[in-house]
């Protein structure tokens, strides 16, 4: 694959991660595209759906920060940018 600008050492690796996801996909020219939400039963996006989802992905290592996060009581941009 050629891409426009030369790849770092780093991104070269992430090509490859990519390219393996990407292989054997089918596009379809005669759709449209659309978001679909995967989690769930429903697969609609549900704000509880998508919270649980983050719940559960709390779970593991990180679970001290996710905690710490989701009972903090200031704006969610702004724990982000601090």
């Amino acid at each position: 694959m050629a891409w426009r600008m030369r790849l770092f050492e780093w991104e070269k690796q992430l090509e490859s991660l990519f390219l393996k996801e990407i292989q054997g996909l089918r596009l379809d020219v005669g759709f449209e595209d659309s978001w679909v939400w995967k989690d769930g039963e429903l697969l609609r996006y549900l704000v509880n759906s998508a919270y649980v989802f983050l719940r559960k992905d709390s779970e593991g290592e990180h679970k001290y920060l996710y905690d710490k996060f989701w009972r903090c009581k200031s704006l969610s941009s702004a724990q982000v940018i601090a």
